[in-house]
């Protein structure tokens, strides 16, 4: 004798996986420099930055959890701060795309 047994848990809505934020995803015009150990700054190419972290083309090769010094540049602010490599995808044979998540130790640099 089979037994069906029926699934009583509430359904939950399906949640695309680029849908997980805890808010909307507010996109920003941004420049980024970033700097490692050598203190050479490097401006990367930024595809998309938001005020909690931004999708960047860096020259310089980096692994996912790696910390990164980055001074970003927008609305006539100049903020620097850490960021930590979230994501990285190889692009060419001499730059990656990066997740970067900022840390939220900013502060302002005086210019």
């Amino acid at each position: 004798m089979t037994e069906h047994l029926t699934d009583t848990r509430p359904k939950l809505p399906q949640i695309n996986s680029l849908d997980r934020r805890s808010r909307p995803r507010k996109s920003l015009k941004a420049e980024i420099l970033t700097f490692w150990n050598d203190a050479r700054f490097r401006r990367s190419p930024v595809i998309d930055c938001t005020p909690d972290g931004a999708r960047v083309i860096l020259n310089h090769p980096v692994e996912k959890n790696e910390t990164i010094g980055v001074i970003i540049e927008t609305s006539g602010q100049r903020v620097r701060t850490f960021a930590r490599v979230a994501w990285v995808k190889q692009w060419n044979s001499t730059s990656q795309i990066a997740g970067l998540e900022f840390m939220k130790l900013d502060y302002t640099l005086a210019c």
